[in-house]
């Protein structure tokens, strides 16, 4: 036992001392502080007295050993220092000569014959006590969710209350306590305990003392129960975790003395304690989706059925696997929300794999394609069914049991137990077509103006046979059949006819994939005031019979609304007919007169007509129209311009028809007519075309015997023009020079078409050469020669179409100078028509699409003569180029030359000739990506550098900058230059690479001049480390490292830039790494340290991962080395080096050596009464040798032996049984002597032994010796092997032990207390006794862990042999497995618990009850199990009969709520059922455990039973009621049985309603059902009193509507009758009927304006007089039926009769079943409103100018519609109106429609009411208009059209839509040009003969809302001499279009100016037309011939052009030029080179 402080113990102190002075005193001073304590204080429990320790200001070690004074106690002399037990009751010590000693007192505090001697101690002992008042201060629990299904994990405090008076003062030792947890679902504990742990305790909380002094608290703090992912503990059990505090089952108090423990008056309850826990969480689905599909769905008719389902688990939802987890059920709904009845419900859709599903971490399950049979073609369909439902919950069985619950939005848990979806469904039946088509069987025509005329059609609609299902039912089409005059049957409906179809017809069914076939759908038309012209088509329109027998999808697709379909009456109505045209006429040959190639044409013509319906006669009957077209049938595409509509005279137009049907017109005259192109080309054919005239004012249809509108004849011309079609040529050029003119020869001849006329005459022919940029020689002419054609070949003749053969024709050209210069690269040739033939001619020339030319150009491409061709690229770096990665601004010096093909290349000269590109490149050869690409190097002189004949390309050096700010060397190891072509080149020269190449590239590596990072050398200043190290402990080494930077290194900053890398190594340089190796000891800050300015790089505060501080600087690791390096995840990729080259900078440093070297170790070991599985007292002997050179040590615990067993001799692997430190303190503290050897002696523990050799992985007993853990003393041990230093610190050493345990059992004693058995229930737990009797001659102690299995199971016999359900392998728990065997006591198992289950079982399955022991086969030890005689296993079977019990039923009694339903009214009967029971003895669970039957009978016990009555009555959750143990009641509340007549029972003979309670024949879990009598079932039955009723068949009415208004109530009167059955019952009383009034749709889905009551109460009390009929006349009452027809499709009005809400006195109300339960008769009702317009009145407000080309322009418009008021009635409403508006080009609006809107009107606008008798006024509508892209000729007129608004909230009528349009073309405008000005220069030294070319600046103004205008060829600018200021006589020839491409389509901006700068004249010899008659210079300005887009050019004074003309002044003597106006004369010295 170990003394403590003197100070802090209370116990008696005397120091035996004297002084010299004080002695006396001292002593004194001492004895009179002596106490008496109880030796219960002494806490310290160890078996031997240590000595008392020396005060700690003593110093023990003088600093001369001589001074130390030795003592002298009882004649012994002792040390200094020295330490020493006297007796059991006390120790001394003697400090330097003092004896100090302490003495023990004793003062018990128990009665003297409760003390107890312990050997060894002073004082006797107490055995301790310990009463538990009650458990207490439970930490609480419930804040966090726990989770079913999962591993959860509880830490807890548990305050233990103890009763002082029965607890002694203390309580010491080893396993005191235990804890019991387990989770409970009750708040004391009680019942089942799940997941029961039996003690939870460590083992240090097991051996927590108890000290009365210092309670309370008396508290087991972090106190952790864990619950493994039991399945079967389900949220339901998760609600307390209870725990139970008792002592140990194996405590060993202090001294091993007995110990009371018990709870306060012996009330268990006490010791436990219980929390709740937070919310469980089970299975979580947070929503699903679903759909559902079916290949075909027919009303009524069950269908397979397609569907996916995802079901959607809240993250934290448990994991679940099993059998039967899910139950999907489908069913139709009335409503979204799944409520009420449910409509062929299919109770579960999922078969077992898929209701088997797992859910795993809350993946969502996906149920794709399941499959079952549904009704879905009724869903839709009906009112019940308008939705299909999908309701996800439970399986019925799952198995294993499991939590599902349903989230809440914002993260709550519903109560509901399923979760249900609906999908709104459309009826399933679909009628989807995709058109109509009405085909005429009879008569075969019809006559306009002809009345009664019957018709018969076949109809056929197309089905769209992928969407369309059949269509069974009555009632189901409705065909409406009209005249339109559109081919879509929109707009006004003539002469309509409804609902033509016969009944049989109306039922013809559609079939799947086949169409809808009516035939001779019948009906008579009138056309008595009706012409062919106002019934161009007959329609018909199918729909959806309102009153159709199943409310089926009728659709279109596309979308049809209204689904029509026309024929076209064209064919079939007839009225005028012509047969045939003919005419004759003369033309012009141009060969011997002047030509007028435009005149009018003179002929006559002739018609046969015949007349078949009437006569015709008016003012404009006829057109006769002229045009010429290129084939004889005048097809549209065929018709050329000008068109002549209409040559007619309007005395011709009038002529009537005469008697012989011939029409005849003389001397027709055409307008001017180009009559020199007919026959030539396309204008092949002139055609005349007779029909009736457009604006005819007569009524009659026109038509042609062919079925034309019009009768045609085309006569072909000849043609009498020359015809050219192609200019072939060929050119010679030997020698071309760019910038000079060199002769050309060229061959050329033209060819014609087959109709060219022949020709004689003198200059015929023009042929000029010229340079152009197009391939079709257009925009300016470049070097012109006008006329290569000498005068014989200027009149070649033309004969017999033969070509122009001009021959050989020569000039000088400058043909060099093409292709080499922009805008130049062709060389074209034209043909045209000379400007002064003799004769004059007619040519037409034209492309190949038929369009004009002025003349026929041929062009072929001219290449530069100019080239340069090189073989190859070389550069190379000038002088030291460096540059760094990461900055800008960096310059490169570099020499390029290219070798150039000496016999291909040829001199190139000009500007800017060369294009040197410089990029970075990661490929050697340039490909890939080119980073920081530089298009340019070459300043302007490189690049203008000429090549030379045979000469190279040379640039010696060329400087230019990089930039690497984002680069990397890395990334660019190239860099590339590329030579090319400039594109500024100021010539087009020719440019080839190196052959075989398509570029020129020459790239060089960066290696040796891009730099990055280079570094140094490294430092390392190590941290001073102050803490204070146990022995061998691992700590990090820290320190700051500096590495210093070669100045130029790059700046860098990132993430993970550095890698510093750490280790030891026994040499300076670092050649051998000893491990551990740290690859990377910066942290994520440090490594991404920035360089800046070169460095250096700091480190600060490195700490490496920890080392062996001990072992540092000794051996092998006398270096600490570093290596930095580039790190490898850098996010920056620069390079790094060291100034001496690699990518690695090292350097090691130096550290400093002590240790204690260990070489060996030896052991033995003893024990006495071993038993195996318990520890024993065992003594070791341990000595241990060190080497000489090892460190002297000195301290406390500074070693440490450990004891343990293990299954290697070397101690190796798992280490059994350890014991950390089996030596004594003192043993702890002995020195390291001279001897370097250190014996410990008799050192004492206690250690299993015995299982060693008995157990496996224990068959050695080893020792290991090493350093102490906690020594004072900081030193290193090492073991030495051979000589060699090891890395270990520790020596191990094992012996082998052999086992010798035996146990053999000679029989089995069964004690069962367990009093039931249940059959038929799980989970039953049996408690029973069980004794091993043994030969104890043949046994020893046996012990250990799983040293017994015990088995248990059913069967049929006593032996045991037939076995009955599961083997319950193991019933016994680990306590009782590892239960040891002791020699000499009884061997029993006591209150063995387990469960059974007899779910499957009744208990005549049952009879025995059987037990087996034998050795467990994962015994901890391995010792010999037998039995005698020898039988293994040892088995006994006892007989359960009498304790095996069933289930019996008394009585039954139910009870029927008082029903609400008026008599005769069939609803719901809410029922409670009251089973009476003898007491249960077992939990019965399951599905359909119960049936309750319902039934009506003729007699009070049920005996017979009537027609009407329900098998099962009970839901499934009430079918699946449990019982548990001790119910004496089987209660059914709200058991609802399904609708019932209760009147129609009790009134028609089974008065009687009865219940019946039996065992459902298919309960999921078998059991007894009998009654006390010995039945198998029980009936109840009460008594139901009759009533009276009435019974209507139907209801018919009359209406009278008075005066309607819509939208206000007017007065009606009603009168209406109501048949009955006879069965009804004459009564009279007081508010009997109910008579509604309401419109509808007619499907009557909805109710509006409805009027609940009309009857007054004198009528709704009107007597039922009679059983056959009610009459109820003369109803007056209120209602809006002005409105019906009106809104919303409601098209009908209906009444409805039903008993009245509060009738005296009651009776009952029954309808026929297929009525519903009221009467409701419905007419259809036309709206009243209408509205018919005369005309549109619009008028445009705002702006005063539209312009075309321009969008987004606002308009202000003004409408007035004009009613025909005697047609037009009052219209209320919202959006009633709707306006569109549209650009046409006819006044009428025919046509295209541009620009159209369909809706122009605002809200309000569009809801103006038309008041009766009143204009509808539109004003102030406001709308943008879009002219982008279009002319005012395009759009001359802009139309206004009214009609119906598609969405107007009134369902009016509106015959037909009005239009009007207004000729805008005066206020519309594009642009309009003021005024032109131009400017020129002339140079001063122009001479007389000089031609040449001139450049001209010109301005046009304009006016300023002109619009902007951009596109192509918009301009056009013609520059001539002209001999007046107008430009009126003009000189010829000169060119119309001087302007270039981008020049005519410089872009307009709005309101100008238009500034053309750079145009370009024709060569002009300004000074001789100075001086002669045409001395004015003249600009025209005009529209580009095909600009694009179109646009209106206008001018102020509407002129086609605008032309400005200035004089040249002619000077006298002095020869210069003067040119008036404000032309400019400027001094030019030169031309300069192309």
């Amino acid at each position: 036992m170990a003394i403590p402080n003197p100070v802090a113990t209370h116990h008696r102190v005397v120091n035996l001392f004297i002084y010299s002075s004080i002695g006396v005193l001292c002593l004194l001073f001492c004895l009179s502080h002596v106490q008496t304590v109880n030796s219960q204080d002494v806490v310290d429990s160890e078996d031997t007295l240590e000595l008392l320790p020396l005060p700690s200001y003593v110093d023990i070690y003088p600093d001369d050993p001589n001074d130390a004074t030795r003592c002298v106690y009882n004649t012994i002399e002792y040390e200094h220092a020295s330490r020493w037990v006297q007796d059991e009751c006390s120790q001394c010590n003697c400090i330097n000569g003092t004896t100090n000693c302490i003495y023990e007192s004793c003062n018990p505090t128990c009665d003297f014959f409760e003390q107890v001697k312990v050997e060894g101690e002073c004082c006797k002992k107490c055995p301790p006590k310990m009463t538990i008042t009650r458990v207490e201060n439970l930490s609480p629990l419930s804040s966090r969710d726990v989770y079913e299904g999962r591993e959860e994990t509880f830490k807890f405090d548990v305050g233990i209350e103890i009763q002082r008076s029965k607890t002694s003062r203390q309580v010491q030792g080893e396993d005191l306590w235990k804890m019991n947890a387990w989770i409970s679902r009750a708040f004391d504990g009680s019942g089942e305990k799940y997941s029961f742990a039996d003690n939870i305790m460590t083992e240090e909380l097991q051996d927590t003392s108890f000290f009365k002094p210092s309670y309370p608290p008396f508290k087991f703090e972090n106190l952790t129960m864990t619950v493994d992912n039991d399945v079967r503990i389900l949220c339901r059990d998760y609600i307390y975790l209870c725990i139970k505090f008792l002592e140990n089952d194996d405590s060993h108090p202090q001294f091993n003395l007995d110990f009371t423990f018990m709870a306060q008056n012996d009330d268990e309850a006490r010791l436990v304690a219980c929390a709740p826990l937070g919310a469980c969480k089970g299975v979580i689905i947070n929503d699903f989706d679903w759909s559902i599909d079916a290949d075909r769905a027919v009303p009524g008719e069950l269908v397979d059925v397609d569907i996916d389902l995802d079901v959607f688990f809240r993250p934290d939802t448990r994991d679940i696997k099993g059998r039967g987890l899910w139950k999907a059920s489908l069913f139709g709904s009335s409503n979204g929300d799944g409520d009420g009845s449910r409509y062929g419900e299919v109770l579960q859709v999922l078969d077992s794999e898929e209701s088997s599903h797992p859910v795993k971490k809350g993946k969502p399950l996906k149920f794709d394609d399941i499959t079952t049979q549904f009704d879905l073609g009724n869903t839709g369909c009906i009112a019940e069914a308008s939705h299909v439902c999908l309701e996800i919950s439970q399986g019925n069985s799952p198995r294993p049991e499991y939590t599902l619950q349903f989230a809440e939005e914002g993260g709550g848990i519903s109560d509901e137990t399923s979760m249900v979806k609906c999908l709104p469904r459309r009826c399933g039946a679909k009628a989807i077509f995709s058109e109509l088509l009405p085909e005429m069987t009879s008569p075969e025509n019809l006559l306009e103006n002809t009345p009664g005329q019957r018709v018969s059609i076949n109809l056929t609609a197309l089905s769209v046979k992928a969407l369309s299902t059949t269509v069974l039912g009555d009632r189901m089409w409705n065909v409406d059949v009209f005249f339109s005059k559109r081919p879509d049957g929109s707009g006004r409906r003539i002469d309509e006819h409804l609902d033509v179809l016969t009944p049989t017809q109306k039922r013809v069914p559609l079939r799947k994939d086949m169409d809808l076939i009516l035939d001779d759908v019948m009906f008579e038309v009138d056309l008595r005031e009706l012409g062919c012209q106002d019934i161009p088509y007959m329609c018909l329109e199918l729909s959806k019979d309102p009153s159709s027998s199943i409310d089926y999808e009728f659709g279109t697709m596309p979308e049809q609304d209204p689904f029509v379909g026309c024929i076209d009456m064209e064919d079939i109505c007839k009225g005028v007919i012509v047969k045939n045209l003919e005419w004759s006429g003369d033309l012009p040959e141009f060969t011997d007169e002047i030509v007028k190639p435009v005149r009018p044409i003179i002929s006559n013509a002739s018609i046969d007509v015949e007349q078949i319906s009437h006569d015709v006669t008016g003012n404009n009957l006829w057109q006769m129209s002229v045009f010429a077209s290129t084939t004889d049938k005048a097809a549209p595409e065929d018709i050329l311009h000008p068109y002549f509509d209409q040559i007619l005279t309007e005395e011709q137009k009038r002529l009537p028809v005469p008697e012989d049907g011939v029409l005849r017109f003389s001397d027709l005259k055409t307008p001017p007519f180009q009559v020199d192109r007919m026959g030539c080309g396309k204008f092949r054919f002139l055609c005349y075309r007779f029909q009736k005239a457009k604006r005819s004012d007569a009524d009659f249809t026109f038509h042609a015997e062919s079925g034309e509108k019009y009768v045609l004849n085309c006569q072909e011309m000849k043609c009498r023009a020359v015809t050219p079609k192609a200019l072939p040529w060929t050119m010679r050029s030997p020698d071309p020079i760019p910038g000079q003119e060199t002769p050309v020869n060229i061959d050329v001849t033209t060819e014609l078409r087959n109709d060219t006329r022949n020709i004689n005459g003198t200059r015929l022919w023009r042929v000029g050469l010229f340079g152009s940029s197009s391939e079709t020689g257009e925009g300016p002419k470049f070097r012109e020669v006008y006329q290569l054609l000498d005068e014989s070949n200027m009149g070649l003749p033309i004969r017999q179409q033969k070509p122009l053969v001009f021959g050989e024709l020569s000039t000088q050209f400058e043909i060099g100078t093409i292709g080499c210069v922009d805008d130049v690269s062709y060389v074209c040739l034209e043909f045209e028509k000379n400007y002064d033939p003799d004769p004059d001619y007619v040519i037409i020339i034209e492309d190949s699409e038929g369009n004009d030319l002025k003349s026929l150009i041929s062009c072929k491409q001219q290449l530069c003569s100019a080239k340069a061709v090189f073989d190859d690229l070389e550069a190379s770096f000038v002088g030291d180029s460096t540059i760094t990665e990461g900055k800008p601004d960096q310059t490169v010096s570099v020499s390029i030359e290219a070798t150039t093909d000496e016999e291909e290349s040829t001199s190139v000269q000009g500007d800017e000739l060369w294009e040197v590109r410089t990029f970075f490149s990661r490929k050697k050869n340039g490909n890939g990506r080119r980073i920081s690409e530089q298009r340019q190097i070459l300043d302007r002189p490189l690049s203008s550098k000429g090549l030379e004949l045979d000469t190279d390309l040379t640039f010696p050096r060329v400087d230019f900058a990089v930039d690497l700010e984002d680069h990397e060397c890395s990334e660019i190891p190239y860099l590339c230059f590329e030579l090319r072509k400039n594109p500024e080149a100021s010539i087009n020269y020719g440019f080839s690479p190196e052959p075989g190449s398509d570029t020129l590239i020459d790239c060089e590596r960066t290696d040796d001049i891009c730099k990055g990072v280079i570094a140094r050398f490294l430092s390392w200043w190590e941290l001073p480390d102050d803490t204070d190290r146990l022995p061998g402990e691992l700590a990090p080494v820290r320190g700051d490292v500096v590495v210093d930077m070669v100045p130029t290194s790059r700046d860098l900053s990132g993430d993970s830039l550095w890698n510093l890398m750490t280790y030891t190594s026994p040499d300076a340089e670092g050649a051998r790494k000893v491990d551990p190796v740290y690859e990377q000891v910066l942290t994520p800050e440090q490594s991404g340290t920035p360089l800046v300015g070169g460095g250096p790089l700091e480190f600060k505060d490195v700490m490496t991962p920890p080392y062996p501080l001990d072992l540092l600087g000794c051996g092998e690791r006398k270096y600490v080395c570093f290596e930095l390096r580039k790190s490898e995840t850098s996010s920056v990729d620069y390079a790094f080096e060291t100034s001496k080259g690699g990518d690695v900078l090292k350097e090691c440093f130096e550290k400093e050596c002590g240790t204690v070297f260990l070489t060996d170790m030896n052991f033995t070991i003893s024990a006495d009464d071993v038993v195996p599985g318990q520890r024993s007292s065992v003594t070791l002997d341990v000595d241990a040798a060190f080497q000489d050179r090892s460190q002297r040590v000195f301290g406390d615990e500074l070693w440490q032996v450990s004891l343990f067993a293990s299954n290697s001799d070397e101690g190796k692997g798992e280490r059994m049984e350890e014991i950390n430190q089996v030596l004594s303190r003192e043993q702890s503290r002995q020195l390291l002597g001279e001897d370097f050897t250190i014996p410990f002696e008799g050192a004492k523990t206690f250690f299993d032994i015995g299982s060693v050799g008995c157990r496996d992985g224990m068959t050695h007993v080893c020792v290991e010796f090493m350093r102490g853990g906690h020594s004072t003393m900081n030193f290193t041990m090492v073991v030495v092997k051979d000589e060699e230093v090891t890395p270990e610190t520790s020596i191990v050493s094992c012996q082998p032990k052999e086992c010798d345990a035996k146990v053999t059992f000679e029989d089995l004693e069964i004690d069962l207390k367990t009093d039931l058995l249940i059959e038929g229930a799980p989970y039953q737990m049996i408690n029973v006794d069980i004794e091993a009797v043994a030969d104890l001659l043949k046994s020893t102690n046996v012990g250990g862990e799983d040293l017994w299995r015990l088995k248990s199971y059913f069967s049929t016999n006593k032996r045991g042999t037939d076995i009955v359900g599961d083997v319950i392998v193991d019933v016994i728990d680990q306590e009782q497995k590892d239960q040891p065997f002791l020699n000499g006591d009884d061997f029993v198992f006591r209150d063995t618990e387990f469960e059974i289950d007899l779910s499957k079982h009744l208990c005549s399955d049952v009879p025995y009850m059987c037990f087996e022991l034998e050795k467990d086969p994962t015994s901890s030890i391995n010792y010999v199990f037998q039995t005698k005689p020898r039988t293994e296993p040892l088995r006994k079977c006892i007989p359960t009969d009498p304790i095996c019990v069933g289930i019996i039923a008394d009585d039954l009694d139910w009870t029927m709520e008082e029903s609400s339903a008026p008599p005769g009214v069939s609803e719901p009967i809410n029922t409670n059922v009251t089973v009476s029971l003898l007491p249960v003895q077992r939990d019965l669970s399951g599905d359909d455990l119960w049936k309750v039957t319902f039934f009506a009978s003729a007699d009070e016990n049920g005996a017979t039973r009537g027609g009407t009555g329900y098998e099962q009555v009970l839901t499934p959750d009430q079918a699946a009621q449990a019982l548990s143990p001790g119910d004496e009641e089987l209660f059914f509340q709200g058991v609802t049985i399904p609708p019932l007549d209760l009147f129609s029972l009790s009134c028609g003979g089974k008065p009687y309603l009865c219940m019946e309670i039996s065992a459902h024949q298919d309960r999921t879990t078998d059991f007894t059902f009998e009654t006390t009598s010995g039945g198998k079932s029980i009936t109840k039955c009460i008594h139901e009193e009759c009533a009276i009723g009435v019974f209507p068949r139907e209801l018919s009415w009359e209406l009278d509507d008075g005066s309607p208004f819509p939208g206000r109530e007017t007065p009606i009167t009603v009168n209406l009758d109501v048949p009955l059955f006879n069965m009804s019952t004459p009564f009279e009383g007081d508010a009997l009927w109910r008579v509604g009034i309401f419109g509808s749709d007619g499907a009557q889905t909805r109710r509006v304006n409805e009027v609940r009551q009309i009857l007054n109460p004198e009528k709704a009390g009107t007597d039922l007089e009679s059983n056959e009929l009610l009459t109820i006349a003369d109803v007056e009452a209120d209602f809006d039926i002005g409105s019906i027809g009106c809104y919303d499709a409601i098209t009908h009005i209906c009444l409805e009769f039903v008993k009245g809400e509060s009738p005296s006195p009651e009776f009952a109300f029954i309808t026929p079943p297929e009525v519903g339960p009221t009467l409701i008769s419905c007419k259809e009702w036309e709206c009243i409103a209408r509205v018919e317009y005369d005309n549109l009145e619009p008028t445009i407000n705002a702006p005063d100018m539209i312009l075309e080309h321009t969008d987004g322009q606002r308009i202000d418009a003004t409408l007035r519609g004009l009613p025909d008021f005697p047609r037009t009635t009052f219209v209320p409403g919202n959006d009633l109106w709707q306006v569109g508006t549209f650009f046409s080009e006819s006044e009428d609006g025919v046509g295209p429609r541009v620009s159209e809107q369909f809706q122009i009107l605002d809200d309000l606008l569009s809801g103006e009411d038309l008041l009766e008798g009143s204009n509808l006024d539109l004003d102030n509508i406001d709308f943008e208009i879009d002219l982008e892209g279009m002319t005012c000729d395009d759009v001359p007129y802009m139309c206004f059209e009214l009609k119906k608004n598609p969405g107007a909230d009134i369902i009016y009528r509106f015959e037909e839509p009005v239009l009007n349009c207004i000729d805008i073309y005066e206020i519309c405008t594009g642009a309009v040009f003021n005024e032109l000005d131009f400017s020129v220069d002339i140079p001063e030294d122009v001479k007389i003969g000089d031609e040449k070319n001139y450049t001209m600046n010109a301005v046009v103004d304009l006016a300023p809302y002109s619009p902007a205008i951009r596109g192509t060829d918009l301009w056009k600018v013609a520059v001539f001499p002209s001999a007046d200021m107008r430009g009126d006589k003009r000189k010829q020839p000169y060119r119309d279009q001087l302007l270039m491409d981008y020049q005519a389509a410089i872009t307009l901006r709005e309101g100008g100016p238009l500034v053309i700068n750079d145009v370009m004249t024709d060569d002009l010899d300004v000074r001789s037309l100075a001086c002669s008659e045409y001395k004015y210079i003249c600009m025209e300005f005009s529209q580009g011939d095909t600009s694009e887009p179109m646009y209106t050019f206008r001018t102020e004074s509407d002129d086609p052009s605008l032309i400005r003309c200035k004089e040249l002044t002619c000077q006298d003597g002095s020869h210069l030029l003067r040119i008036s106006g404000d032309l400019r004369i400027r001094s030019f010295s030169s031309f300069g080179s192309l």
